[in-house]
């Protein structure tokens, strides 16, 4: 077999990987759709059904573009969101009434393995790497090097789930900021510990807020994934981008480079979440990964095909 497909359904949005191999060759493509499931998730408990719809309508789409393509096995998984929702059942069975398709509603855990598995895939690097990936219902830790996972991690800071949580005003007061970075500084101080005397090498992010904040970065008027994949992104940029952002209103966040419209209202917290983080292990750059978890899912189906 050489083609694959994998979905992973977010808090913030739904994603499609298409991934052949053809001649020696590595053609990926990912297709997002920003349904925002995750919605309010926090405070009520449950998926919305506009959430569940606009969701379920994704999946189909993306599933027929995958068996356009001639692949039948695509895996679903769905993350911090639909994990947390009460009624996250309905939601699976929609997609399986839909699709013929199951949806795996799976822990922060095996979420940081499968993006684990992923950057070791596109990882050029080696030596000891943190993996940070920051969604939009919950950030997770992964570190270890090439062939083992040492320490993994999953805490519910994300930037949508926080972004609801504190930010009130377009413009971040200097109030809403403080309380954002004390939550976050309380929420990751143990995972923080426990990295203490652990020799970092390299710091990896992966996921819609590191990427985004490369392609800010770079000012890129059409996201190129192959010009964000191991971007070295500075602290010093991060902060720019942030000092930026809360001076700035929605509209204004909707049309500038490299950020897509319907990240806008959301990149402020990501960018704050990641900042935090990298203020805490004392390091000064983060590499940026194009692979993540739907790599990884990809790893996993052709590690079954080996076996």
């Amino acid at each position: 077999m050489d083609k694959y497909g994998a979905i992973d359904v977010g808090t913030n949005s739904i994603r499609l990987l298409l991934w052949e191999e053809k001649e020696g060759k590595i053609y990926r493509k990912k297709t997002l759709n920003s349904t925002r499931i995750g919605q309010k998730v926090d405070h009520t408990g449950r998926l919305s059904q506009e959430g569940i719809k606009i969701s379920v309508d994704a999946i189909e789409e993306f599933v027929s573009m995958a068996e356009n393509k001639g692949i039948k096995n695509i895996p679903i998984i769905a993350t911090s969101a639909v994990r947390d929702a009460k009624n996250r059942n309905e939601f699976v069975d929609a997609v399986l009434c839909r699709t013929g398709k199951k949806v795996h509603v799976i822990e922060g855990k095996e979420e940081a393995r499968l993006g684990y598995l992923g950057v070791i895939m596109g990882l050029d690097e080696v030596g000891n790497i943190l993996i940070i990936d920051i969604g939009g219902g919950s950030t997770e830790f992964i570190y270890g090097d090439r062939k083992n996972i040492k320490l993994l991690e999953s805490i519910d800071i994300g930037a949508v789930r926080l972004t609801e949580k504190f930010i009130k005003n377009e413009l971040v007061t200097k109030g809403e900021e403080e309380k954002l970075i004390d939550y976050i500084d309380e929420s990751i101080k143990d995972i923080i510990g426990n990295m203490k005397d652990k020799p970092i090498d390299w710091v990896v992010g992966i996921g819609g807020t590191a990427t985004t904040m490369a392609s800010m970065d770079k000012k890129m008027m059409i996201y190129d994934e192959d010009e964000v994949h191991n971007t070295k992104l500075e602290i010093k940029n991060i902060e720019m981008i942030i000092g930026q952002l809360k001076k700035m209103t929605l509209e204004e966040r909707k049309h500038m480079a490299g950020l897509q419209p319907k990240r806008a209202d959301i990149i402020y917290t990501g960018a704050v979440i990641l900042k935090r983080i990298l203020d805490r292990i004392g390091k000064d750059k983060i590499l940026i990964s194009e692979y993540d978890n739907l790599e990884g899912l990809v790893y996993e189906q052709k590690k079954s095909e080996v076996i």
